[in-house]
C-alpha cells in the first residue's frame, strides 16, 4: 500500500517565492527514502555485476490549485530517479530508472513548512493533488515493473508523453530482477574502488501537459517546472546475497545495501549536492528560450608540478531539445598543453533506443570541444538529455581563469548554442613545472632543495613525472625542468 512521508527537507528561498506567485499547481519532490512503513529504498537482486533497487519517493503540490493525478490517461506525474557519486573531486551520475507512472493522489496532509505561513488545502478526489498535500509511493510500488514506463518518450520540457507508453509497458516473462529499476553495478559502489566516496538519490517529478480546456490551471509553468527535483544522500551497507522478499536473479549473486541518511535537500538538483559538498565548485544555469533549464558545475584541482585537473559535469535538468556538444575556451599556444581529456556518461537500460557511443573529443588552438553525432544524423545519438549529467574532464598546464562555456542543443537550430558564463577555463597564467613549492615564477635553489627533501622521504610530492612511484626517473625528470626555461 502506498505510505506516508515521514521527513521533508528545507526549501530553497527562491525557488518558494516564485511558487507563491504562481496561479496553478506546483508538484515538488518534498522527501525521498521515508515512509510509514519504514521501507526507503529496496534492493531486488543481482546480475552480471549489476543490482536493482527502488526507492520510496513523495511529492507536494505547493501551488495553490489542484495538480491532476489521473491514472488512465497521460494526465499524471512520472517519477524519475537518479544516482550520483562524488569522489576524489568527481561527481557522476551512476545509475537511473525508468519513469514510475504515478495513481491516485492520496492526499495526506501536509507539506505547510516548505512554504512559511502556508495553509494545508488538499481535496477529496483520487485524481489530482491539492494544495500543500503530499503524496507519496513507497520502494515496492515504485520498483513495480508493470507501472514503470521509458524516458525517451517523455518531453519533460512541456511534460507530455503518450499513455499507454509505446514500449516495454505491462507485464512481461522477459524480465528480470533489473528491468527497468534503478540499475547500479557493484563496480560502482565498491569502497575498494572509490574508497570514501558520497552517494546521493536525485528524484525528479515530471507533471503532465494538461490541455487548455477544461482545466487550463491544472499546468505547470516554466518556472515551476525547475523546482521538480531533489536529493538525499545515501550510504553503501555490506556486500549481501539476496535477502527475503528479493527478486533473486542468480541463486547466491550479491549485491550492496543501501540506506539512506540525513534530510531530503528539497527543489533543489543533485549538482547542488556536488557544492554542498565542496564550496570550491562553482555552479551555473541557464533557461532555453521555449524549453528548459540546463547546467553546468566546475571544479579545478592544482595538482602541482606545473599541472590543474578540470572537471566539469554538465545537468540537463528538463530540456527536451538536449545537449548535442560541451565547448569551452582555452589559452592559444604552442606551450599550452591539454592532456587526459576524458568523457563519461550514464547507461541508458531495458530497451532505450538511444545509441551510448562516447562523445569525440577536439582540441584546437583556443578552444576544447566535445560532441555526439548529430540529431540529422542520427536522432537517437549519445546527447545529454533531461535528468542525466555527463563528465568532461582534462589536465592543463595553465591555471583557471573565469569565462564562458557553450552548448551545443542537440534538437532545432534556433537558437543554436546556450552559454553559460562564471565558470572556470584554461585561460589562467602558466606555473613551471619546477616551480617545486608553488612559490609563482621560475623555479629557485629552494626548489631544488625542497623536491630533493621530498625525494629521500619518499613524498608522494616528489613523484614528479606522476607514474605512480618515487623513482629515480623523477630526479632526472625534475633536473631536467628545472634546467629548462619557462615559456
Amino acid at each position: 500500500m502506498k505510505g506516508r512521508q515521514g521527513v521533508v527537507g528545507a526549501a530553497a528561498a527562491a525557488l518558494v517565492l516564485a511558487a507563491a506567485a504562481w496561479a496553478g499547481p506546483d508538484v515538488v519532490t518534498s522527501g525521498i527514502g521515508a515512509d510509514g512503513s519504514g521501507e526507503g529504498i529496496i534492493k531486488h537482486g543481482t546480475l552480471n555485476g549489476i543490482t536493482g533497487y527502488s526507492v520510496t519517493t513523495v511529492a507536494c503540490n505547493i501551488g495553490n490549485r489542484t495538480a491532476a493525478w489521473v491514472y488512465l490517461n497521460n494526465q499524471h506525474p512520472l517519477i524519475g530517479t537518479q544516482v550520483y557519486r562524488l569522489h576524489n573531486g568527481r561527481f557522476e551520475q551512476i545509475g537511473m530508472n525508468w519513469l514510475k507512472h504515478s495513481f491516485c493522489a492520496a492526499d495526506w496532509p501536509s507539506c505547510t513548512n516548505l512554504v512559511p505561513g502556508s495553509t494545508y488545502q488538499g481535496d477529496t478526489f483520487c485524481d489530482s493533488l491539492g494544495p500543500f498535500a503530499t503524496d507519496t509511493y513507497n520502494a515496492f510500488l515504485n520498483g513495480q515493473q508493470s507501472n514503470l514506463g521509458p524516458r525517451s518518450e517523455v518531453n519533460a520540457s512541456t511534460g507530455a508523453f503518450p499513455y499507454p507508453p509505446s514500449m516495454g509497458w505491462g507485464s512481461s516473462s522477459t524480465f528480470n530482477c533489473l528491468t527497468k529499476r534503478i540499475q547500479l553495478a557493484n563496480a560502482d559502489l565498491n569502497p575498494a574502488n572509490y574508497p570514501g566516496a558520497r552517494y546521493f538519490v536525485e528524484v525528479v517529478y515530471i507533471t503532465p501537459l494538461v490541455p487548455p480546456t477544461p482545466s487550463p490551471d491544472l499546468n505547470e509553468g516554466p518556472t515551476q517546472r525547475i523546482n521538480n527535483s531533489s536529493y538525499r544522500e545515501v550510504v553503501v551497507g555490506p556486500l549481501t546475497d539476496g535477502e527475503a522478499g528479493e527478486q533473486v536473479c542468480v541463486t547466491g549473486s550479491q549485491g550492496y545495501v543501501l540506506a539512506f541518511t540525513g534530510d531530503t535537500a528539497a527543489m533543489r538538483p543533485a549538482l547542488d549536492a556536488w557544492r554542498a559538498a565542496d564550496p570550491a565548485v562553482t555552479i551555473g544555469y541557464t533557461d532555453i528560450a521555449g524549453d528548459g533549464r540546463v547546467g553546468v558545475a566546475a571544479r579545478v584541482m592544482d595538482l602541482g608540478a606545473g599541472l590543474w585537473q578540470y572537471e566539469y559535469a554538465v545537468h540537463n535538468m528538463n530540456s527536451d531539445r538536449s545537449i548535442g556538444s560541451f565547448s569551452l575556451p582555452k589559452a592559444s599556444g604552442p606551450s599550452v598543453n591539454i592532456t587526459s581529456v576524458g568523457f563519461r556518461d550514464v547507461a541508458y537500460h531495458s530497451g532505450e533506443p538511444y545509441d551510448g557511443t562516447d562523445w569525440a573529443a577536439t582540441v584546437n588552438s583556443n578552444t576544447i570541444t566535445w560532441a555526439t553525432t548529430p540529431w540529422a544524423t542520427d536522432p537517437n545519438a549519445n546527447a545529454i538529455r533531461w535528468s542525466t549529467t555527463y563528465n568532461f574532464r582534462f589536465q592543463a598546464n595553465r591555471g583557471p581563469s573565469t569565462g564562458a562555456v557553450t552548448l551545443g542543443l542537440f534538437k532545432g537550430t534556433s537558437p543554436g548554442t546556450a552559454t553559460i558564463g562564471g565558470l572556470p577555463v584554461p585561460n589562467g597564467a602558466s606555473r613551471c613545472p619546477a616551480d617545486f613549492n608553488n612559490s609563482g615564477g621560475a623555479p629557485t635553489v629552494q626548489d631544488l632543495f625542497d623536491f630533493v627533501a621530498a625525494f629521500f622521504a619518499v613524498d608522494p610530492s616528489a613523484d614528479f613525472n606522476r607514474d605512480g612511484g618515487v623513482t629515480v626517473q623523477d630526479v632526472f625528470d625534475f633536473l631536467g625542468a628545472y634546467f629548462t626555461p619557462c615559456v
